[in-house]
């Protein structure tokens, strides 16, 4: 996963890291597991809402059966590819002068355009799936420690983790949601389904 130049909510980096797979699976379609490498920012990339966007994402594509989650030592990164990237970026913006999201993109699309593709987000692709994830039983899961999470499609209300790489076996915990507190687990059939964010984030004054 990128780095991001401006600060997002979970909803918005959930959403958009959907989009990046969908975009993926259509360039290869044959694809059926999945191994994503990022930072260990709880706020960004280790959470209940990256968890269920994952979910949500297997269940709309099927095709896909697993998909593995492993989070970097701080101070050790193992992803310098998308770190090299990064500073190519880093470069080209330092350059140039954008007035507009226009101007972005086009600066974008001219950084190593062999090995990046730029994937404009539209008003659609962002879904509020921190409100359901809240109605989902996700404590379970020590984010904050886990260094791997497990997706299995044929396991929608359940989460495998692991706190080491030199753990052998996964850890599993269900995340089905309760009716009420010391209660069963209610009887859901389908993983709840995020809504769409009606409402635009506001820019302050300064922006």
């Amino acid at each position: 996963m990128g780095r991001m130049y401006c600060r997002q909510g979970a909803n918005e980096i959930a959403s958009a890291l959907q989009v990046i797979l969908c975009t993926i699976l259509k360039d290869h379609p044959t694809v059926d597991s999945i191994i994503l490498w990022s930072d260990s920012c709880v706020p960004q990339n280790r959470n209940s809402v990256m968890s269920l966007a994952l979910k949500t994402f297997m269940i709309q594509n099927p095709s896909v059966k697993q998909i593995i989650q492993k989070y970097c030592t701080p101070g050790h990164s193992s992803i310098q590819e998308v770190d090299n990237i990064h500073s190519h970026l880093e470069k080209g913006l330092r350059i140039s002068e954008i007035y507009s999201p226009v101007s972005l993109i086009r600066v974008l699309r001219n950084i190593r355009p062999k090995y990046s593709k730029v994937i404009q987000l539209q008003k659609t692709h962002f879904y509020n799936f921190q409100n359901v994830s809240k109605a989902m039983k996700f404590c379970g899961v020590p984010y904050s420690k886990v260094k791997e999470l497990l997706y299995v499609s044929e396991k929608p209300f359940h989460v495998q983790f692991k706190t080491s790489f030199a753990d052998k076996e996964f850890t599993e915990v269900s995340i089905r949601g309760q009716t009420t507190r010391n209660k069963d687990p209610c009887p859901n059939v389908l993983l709840p389904m995020p809504k769409n964010i009606t409402k635009s984030p506001a820019l302050s004054k300064e922006k």
